[in-house]
């Protein structure tokens, strides 16, 4: 899974949409050699889902790429895109006010002799300094991104006791309605009561998760894959070249979900209400919840004995309880902060736009593909059949291992695999959709193995056999 995290934060740096490289390879072949890559993306996914087997060539090439991204030159290379996209950014929207990045390449030539692979908190500091930089030199301006400035102006909205949710103006008197779910909306309340640009707002939450995921990492092997992968995405530079995206608390709430498993009765409906690719996933993450014995941290033994039904069923019921008022008390919160607007009624409509037109940037997307054999209005009607079929794969590989972690880390996986099946079918594909499919992979494998290590120690200390790795 590691190899698949790489080729998915990778991929972002070179699939940036019709101004750039990929569209001037003569007669569309930038976008047919993304579909290659995509159907190659597809094998991993089938591997991950267990449906193929690869050989040792794919496993050699895995642990190579693991190797190549984990010395210090593929480091500074991706500070070295950091800057050159700063530098791109400066002159492709110089007309919107676009100051010269002068912040951003202080502060990457200040990092680059210190940047290494066990210096995860400094590659933090980077980011964190990045988006900072992005604050002062670069402005909000929806002609490049509709996403922060329109959730301002739902706040206005909100403010004066209008739906956010109903059409809002945005440049050039275009119609526009927030596209965001209610969790998303509020998450940005904050930096909007206090006045300040909503990126402030963003910077809060990052650093929320980046202490999160940073914990973990401390306590991972120190040739763990995933400790590449973290500063992959960490120094990604189309993360910081997408400053002006909205979804970091999205981020922090994955963090939270993974690093907090008894509150997952609580975190996962709130996922649900901040963002759809949650909805990809929660049937999943329900299912590893409700199965999961007691809710222990990961690696941790299923209860045993004579008495262990009796006890799993308790604790099925203790769960399903407690995830259905999770899910009460969330969507409760909302209804009554958006009741006064009438706006629980129209933010689906938001949400699920009709009519809305094929695109598709260059990346990870099958979508031309479809659209290429006039199957492009099947897509979404395509994404949900794959999920239901691996979600009843799923269900159908725990009621064949129905006695062990694996079967519950198997649901996990599966979901995973679910929700990039469902971007890769993506009939609006942004490159941006595969940020937090990408966080998700690396926060549920960081976590899983910080908690398999810590049991490991628990139970050296206590003198009991070390939990086994699957």
């Amino acid at each position: 899974m590691s190899l698949l995290a790489l080729v998915i934060l990778l991929a972002q740096n070179l699939g940036l949409g019709k101004a750039y490289p990929w569209a001037l390879l003569p007669l569309d072949l930038g976008r047919w050699v993304w579909v290659g890559v995509s159907l190659g993306v597809v094998v991993l996914l089938a591997e991950q889902a267990g449906l193929v087997r690869l050989g040792r060539t794919w496993r050699s090439v895995a642990a190579r790429a693991e190797r190549v991204m984990g010395q210090r030159a593929a480091l500074l290379a991706l500070l070295a895109g950091s800057a050159l996209f700063a530098v791109v950014s400066t002159n492709h929207y110089a007309r919107f006010g676009y100051g010269w990045p002068w912040l951003h390449l202080a502060l990457l030539a200040a990092a680059a002799p210190f940047v290494r692979r066990d210096r995860f908190w400094l590659s933090c500091a980077v980011s964190l300094g990045l988006l900072v930089a992005s604050i002062v030199h670069f402005p909000l301006t929806v002609e490049r991104s509709a996403a922060l400035p329109g959730l301002a102006l739902a706040w206005d909205h909100l403010a004066t006791g209008k739906s956010p949710y109903a059409l809002l103006t945005l440049g050039r008197a275009r119609a526009w309605t927030l596209p965001d779910l209610p969790g998303m909306f509020f998450s940005h309340g904050p930096a909007w009561v206090l006045g300040l640009d909503l990126r402030w707002n963003q910077l809060l939450w990052r650093l929320l998760w980046m202490l999160g995921l940073g914990i973990a990492l401390e306590r991972l092997p120190a040739d763990s894959p995933w400790r590449t992968v973290a500063f992959v995405f960490v120094l990604n530079p189309y993360f910081g070249f997408r400053h002006d995206l909205q979804g970091e608390a999205f981020l922090a709430g994955i963090a939270a979900y993974q690093a907090l498993p008894r509150w997952r009765w609580l975190s996962l409906p709130a996922l649900a209400w901040i963002h759809p690719w949650a909805w990809v996933l929660a049937p999943f993450l329900a299912l590893d919840w409700l199965l999961s014995p007691g809710q222990t941290p990961r690696g941790q033994s299923p209860h045993s004995g004579p008495g262990a039904p009796r006890l799993a069923g308790r604790a099925f019921a203790r769960q399903a309880g407690g995830l259905a008022l999770g899910t009460l008390l969330v969507s409760g919160a909302l209804g009554l902060a958006l009741a006064p607007t009438t706006a629980g009624a129209t933010f689906l409509r938001a949400v699920f736009p009709t009519g809305e037109p094929l695109r598709f940037d260059y990346g990870l997307t099958l979508g031309p593909l479809a659209d290429k054999f006039g199957a492009g209005d099947m897509l979404p009607y395509v994404q949900w059949v794959a999920v239901a079929a691996l979600a009843l794969l799923a269900l159908w590989r725990r009621w064949r291992e129905p006695d062990g972690r694996s079967a519950t880390e198997g649901v996990e996986r599966l979901g995973l695999v679910a929700l990039c099946v469902f971007v890769l079918l993506n009939p609006g594909f942004e490159v941006s959709d595969w940020l937090e499919p990408g966080f998700w992979i690396l926060a549920a494998y960081t976590f899983g193995e910080a908690g398999a290590a810590g049991l490991t120690r628990r139970n050296a200390a206590l003198g009991k056999p070390a939990a086994k790795r699957v």
